[in-house]
């Protein structure tokens, strides 16, 4: 109505436009209260809520409006805040759990001083921040409770740590550790703790009891260890170790120590002496069973290696005596080192293996000298016949001889037939038979051929064997001696023992030699012409002049028998000629007489029968010797 009296704008028109323009005023002033609500900031939510207020009716609206904004977003943020203290760990209340809480009651409370008039309910702002201490005093106390409990639970696990982590570490901890983790400094650390904590005393207790243990084990392993002189490098790192211990404790091990070094030395020469008295004893099995039992101890080995090293110098030192003895044709001390070799190599071949090029050393000397003696007694005395003989050729037999039954009689006595399988020669036994074969046949043949020969009395058969027996009579009588003294006692070997034994003597030989030459001499000067076997051979006594002048020859050829007197006959042959000579010579003169005076009393009448019988029994006789031209033929004989 007024517009009539307006010119120009109307004031409907300044309505509207100022209308709208309050409209919007008061709706962007209760935009920006629920951004001030959101954001919190109650300050400018008071101050805005109050503009609202006083703007009207479009105020009141937009005021009662956010105000039960207001309202609403702060129930829900202090039904929120007591949410997030329900959310907060109960065991762990740390600063970033807490510190969202703290916040949203600082906001409750500027809440509280800003917009408490426009609460409906502002007493609920008061029981949240109640609540919420309430609900943290709570858990504050229970954590509080906690924390006591973890600081009972670390002080116990502390004690269990000193006595059963710490006392372990230095229980376990091997000696060679305590100079980067000295003993004596935990010690001094817990001296000084054990004030506070009686706990340390005990840790020190175990600990000192437990380093004494460590330190005997320790000691007693350098005791044991073999060879002792190891034992240097364990006293060096005990010693090492007592630097790192406290002065008590250091000066106590030390006097242990001290007396197991004087034990270790002892252990030292006891293992020594008895080490070195098995290889002195030079016995195999003594010193197999030594070794084995220090074999097998770690760091013995370069001690055994030494002691292998010295077994080979006896070895090689036996090797050289046998070479030696089989130079010397000392069979017998030969052979002795040879069953030694032989030990040896069986007991100690796995211990010292290179005691194997010895012994196939050995094996080849045993072989060559076999085979040398055998061929030397076959080639120079069973079949060696003839009478050069020379000096050499005597002891080369004789010791070729002494060889074979040494060899003989190791193969008789010896009870491990395993050694003589090994030791001797392939072909030994055959070689042996051969040996006892021949020597077997060759002495009943020379006896026979001897006693034949004296029977016949054959002189060139006699200077022959004579010949040989003197050459051999040495070495004949050592061959008996040596037979008797090996008294070998083997069925293979006992004939050629019995032949060796039954052979004459050559001085016995000669003895029989000799009577036999007398016993001819004595036939030839003392039996007469007329006797049994010339009036057994009646009318015919041919044979037995016949056998006389072989007498007579035989006599003849006894000077080349002992023509250098080399056997010291003691017969004057040409003396003993003689007197046969003049002895036949006799015997047919006496013949003659008894003859011619036969035959006067054939011519007499008084002669008998008896007479004609003698008669023709010596005329036979002196025939006989006429026709044979007995006395020329006896003569001549003589002097063939």
């Amino acid at each position: 109505m007024l517009d009539s009296f307006l010119d120009g704008e109307k004031l409907r028109d300044i309505y509207v436009n100022y209308r709208d323009k309050f409209n919007s005023r008061v709706s962007g002033s209760s935009e920006k209260v629920v951004d001030a609500i959101r954001q919190h900031d109650y300050e400018r939510v008071a101050h805005e809520l109050m503009e609202l207020k006083l703007a009207g009716d479009i105020g009141e609206y937009f005021f009662a409006e956010n105000k039960r904004v207001l309202n609403g977003i702060l129930g829900d943020f202090m039904e929120e805040t007591i949410t997030l203290v329900n959310r907060t760990p109960r065991n762990n209340l740390n600063i970033e759990g807490i510190r969202p809480v703290i916040e949203n009651l600082k906001r409750i409370q500027r809440a509280k001083q800003f917009v408490f008039e426009y609460l409906n309910t502002p007493e609920e702002l008061d029981k949240c921040i109640t609540e919420v201490k309430l609900m943290f005093e709570k858990r504050l106390k229970q954590f509080l409770v906690e924390i006591t409990d973890e600081i009972n639970r670390i002080k116990e696990s502390l004690n269990q740590f000193v006595l059963h982590e710490i006392v372990a570490k230095y229980s376990n901890m091997d000696i060679d550790a305590y100079t980067r983790n000295p003993p004596k400094e935990i010690f001094e650390r817990f001296k000084e703790a054990s004030n506070k904590n009686p706990i340390y005393d005990q840790a020190k207790d175990k600990i000192r009891d437990n380093i004494y243990d460590k330190f005997e084990k320790e000691l007693e392993q350098a005791k044991s260890t073999l060879p002792p002189t190891s034992s240097i490098s364990y006293m060096k790192r005990i010693e090492s170790a007592l630097r790192c211990l406290p002065e008590d404790m250091k000066n106590y091990l030390q006097q242990k120590v001290e007396l197991y070094k004087e034990k270790i030395n002892q252990i030292a020469e006891e293992i020594e002496n008895d080490l070195q008295n098995a290889i002195n004893s030079r016995v195999a099995k003594i010193i197999k069973n030594r070794f084995q039992n220090y074999l097998d101890s770690q760091g013995m080995h370069s001690f055994i290696s030494r002691s292998r090293d010295l077994i080979l110098d006896q070895i090689q030192d036996k090797v050289n005596k046998i070479d030696q003895y089989f130079q010397q044709d000392n069979v017998n001390e030969t052979l002795a080192y040879v069953k030694i070799i032989y030990e040896y190599k069986i007991e100690l071949e796995t211990i010292v293996p290179n005691i194997r090029e010895p012994y196939s050393i050995v094996l080849s000397q045993i072989k060559n000298k076999f085979e040398n003696a055998f061929l030397c007694f076959m080639d120079q005395f069973l079949q060696n016949n003839t009478v050069e003989i020379t000096y050499e050729i005597i002891i080369n037999t004789e010791n070729s001889f002494i060889c074979l039954l040494e060899f003989v009689k190791l193969r008789s006595e010896s009870k491990d037939q395993s050694m003589l399988i090994h030791m001797l020669p392939g072909n030994f036994d055959e070689k042996l038979v051969i040996f006892v074969k021949e020597t077997t046949d060759y002495f009943p043949k020379l006896q026979e051929k001897y006693e034949d020969s004296l029977r016949k009395i054959d002189i060139a058969s006699l200077k022959n064997i004579l010949d040989i027996m003197k050459k051999r009579d040495s070495l004949l009588r050592k061959m008996k001696d040596n037979v008797k003294a090996y008294n070998i006692k083997d069925i293979l070997v006992n004939s050629m023992t019995n032949a060796v034994r039954k052979l004459t003597d050559y001085l016995d030989m000669l003895k029989l030699v000799n009577e036999k030459i007398q016993q001819l001499i004595n036939e030839l000067i003392h039996q007469p012409f007329i006797n049994d076997e010339t009036k057994r051979f009646f009318p015919e006594p041919n044979e037995y002049y016949k056998k006389l002048n072989e007498k007579l020859l035989i006599l003849h050829k006894v000077r080349h028998l002992d023509e250098h007197n080399e056997h010291n006959l003691h017969i004057d042959v040409n003396a003993e000629e003689s007197k046969c000579l003049e002895s036949i010579k006799t015997k047919i003169s006496e013949m003659f007489k008894i003859t011619d005076n036969l035959l006067k009393q054939l011519v007499s009448d008084h002669t008998s029968e008896q007479n004609y019988n003698h008669f023709n029994l010596y005329h036979n006789n002196l025939l006989v010797n006429s026709t044979r031209n007995a006395r020329n033929e006896f003569r001549n004989g003589c002097k063939n």
